[in-house]
């Protein structure tokens, strides 16, 4: 929803009355109708996504993992790749964020991008790559996919950067001490 409310807000008394105040005769639907609607919205987009990779020859696969301010953890899978079209168009998809509750260790992070690829069908022969961050986690399981499946580790060019802007403002700041 645009204004980040839980879906369950449509069956709340306060929204219910306003609904009735605007437009006495509208009977609003349920939660159970908006639900409905946006699962059947998400599974045709991936199925649209899964025929749209299914004629790509190679992509690649960006994941990160991040802990929110409630110690939750999650991970970001995406997919880049080349549209098909006369003229070359670089695409990213978002393929999955999924809340995450085992240890964040390289066999675990392999085998959670390895299910989220088969989730649409990819063979792990068609991904070309797979971008990440520094952290020693997401080096060890991109060697082990690139051991297992030949996906080329490519680190984060923007986080190693950002890496070396902290180190020197770090430094700049300790010589002004």
């Amino acid at each position: 929803m645009k204004d980040l409310s839980p879906i369950n807000f449509v069956e709340g008394s306060g929204f219910k009355d306003l609904m009735a105040f605007c437009e006495p005769g509208y009977n609003m639907p349920g939660r159970t109708f908006f639900t409905a609607k946006l699962e059947t919205m998400q599974a045709e987009l991936k199925d649209s996504l899964k025929a749209t990779l299914a004629s790509t020859k190679f992509v690649a696969v960006t994941s990160d993992i991040w802990t929110s301010a409630t110690n939750e953890s999650y991970i970001l899978v995406t997919v880049q790749y080349i549209s098909n079209s006369w003229f070359w168009v670089l695409c990213n998809r978002v393929l999955a964020v999924m809340s995450i509750e085992d240890r964040h260790i390289g066999d675990n992070i392999v085998k959670w991008l390895l299910d989220v690829v088969a989730q649409y069908d990819l063979s792990p022969s068609k991904v070309s790559a797979t971008v990440h961050d520094n952290g020693s986690n997401m080096v060890a399981a991109a060697k082990k996919l690139e051991a297992l499946h030949g996906w080329s580790s490519v680190r984060c060019v923007a986080r190693t950067i950002q890496l070396v802007v902290n180190v020197v403002q770090q430094s700049v700041s300790m010589r002004q001490l």
